[in-house]
């Protein structure tokens, strides 16, 4: 265990389970595991590895093949448990991450639940996966203990709120810090509002409302691509009965320029780049919705769980055939459906 780590030990014990379904004592021997896995990762011989899963295992009954052969390699003398560890009495523990070096004074689960970022009196915040307990990231750039934490509804971004007098925005792919808020009082707490652009803080001066500034441009890819790319076409006029396009998009930005963008057999919407309809706004997601054609000639509207949901003519939708004049609004962006005559 010790030339691998106690992550690669559950992921083997996961896999015998798929095989050995009666077996009681794998999913047994997988939580204790799990909840030691920070004290296994620390161990640099055998026998310390053997160690610590003896004095976890000993005092249970359904584990006693198990903890004797563990016991007959155990070099002596040495300390072993005869009563359950205090931090392992509650069966419900999963397990520790460890790795700040002070008190945990905060933390945060992303809305997939895929990491959890913690904020220590270390200074610094810590990304963790949820599922090996593995440390993702750390992201370093307080210059005192970090009270606070919040992730934003999208999982995009981390905030944090600091006895150093400052608010940090954080990359939460990354880790890059993308900005920091200067006070003349130190930060306690930070939350998110559902719409991702606003945020609370709270702190030695009060409450903050605060929001994220974005711009709302969207745009087709600079690169055209004829099978999935749709085209601008000028808005507020008829179409040229010579094009082909048999439905468009119409959006108005917040400048009041319109675009009009023709949409193809399938095009994605959302805040990456790599969609056909970018949509520069940090209440849309990566990937939040595509548009379809149907066999009918119809066009389909597709919601990609996204955070802050799709909707048309006010209503939430996961899935809606579009008819001539519907409004989608995704994020702050109201873009209106059209048919064109051909």
């Amino acid at each position: 265990m010790f030339a691998r780590n106690a992550y690669a030990v559950e992921a083997d014990i996961s896999s015998a389970i798929k095989v050995a379904l009666t077996d009681p004592t794998l999913p047994l021997l997988k939580r204790n595991i799990g909840q030691v896995s920070h004290l296994l990762n620390k161990c640099t011989t055998p026998n310390e590895v053997a160690g610590v899963l003896h004095r976890v295992i000993f005092p249970q009954h359904d584990l006693s093949t198990i903890c004797f052969s563990i016991e007959q390699e155990l070099s002596r003398p040495c300390l072993t448990s005869w009563h359950p560890f205090p931090s392992l009495r509650d069966m419900q523990l999963l397990r520790t991450l460890n790795g700040h070096t002070a008190g945990v004074n905060g933390c945060a689960i992303s809305p997939d639940g895929s990491y959890i970022v913690s904020a220590s009196g270390d200074t610094t915040l810590k990304l963790w996966d949820v599922r090996t307990g593995a440390e993702r990231l750390t992201l370093r750039g307080h210059t005192d203990r970090v009270h606070g934490c919040a992730i934003s509804p999208d999982g995009s971004y981390i905030v944090s709120a600091s006895y150093d007098n400052t608010l940090k925005l954080w990359d939460a792919l990354t880790g890059v810090c993308l900005d920091t808020l200067f006070a003349d009082g130190y930060f306690l707490a930070c939350a998110f509002h559902p719409d991702v652009i606003r945020l609370d803080a709270v702190g030695e001066l009060g409450i903050f409302f605060l929001q994220l500034l974005r711009s709302q441009v969207a745009a087709t890819r600079p690169i055209p691509r004829p099978s999935s790319r749709g085209k601008e076409l000028p808005i507020n006029r008829p179409p040229d009965m010579g094009l082909s396009t048999a439905a468009r998009l119409e959006l108005a930005s917040t400048s009041g320029m319109a675009r009009s963008i023709e949409i193809q057999s399938e095009m994605t919407i959302g805040r990456s780049h790599e969609c056909d309809i970018f949509l520069e706004d940090l209440a849309v997601s990566r990937l939040h919705a595509t548009i379809h054609l149907l066999p009918d000639g119809g066009y389909e509207l597709e919601d990609h769980r996204s955070a802050t949901g799709t909707f048309v003519n006010g209503m939430r939708v996961t899935r809606y055939h579009l008819l001539n004049g519907d409004v989608v609004q995704i994020g702050s962006n109201q873009l209106i459906f059209r048919l064109s005559l051909l």
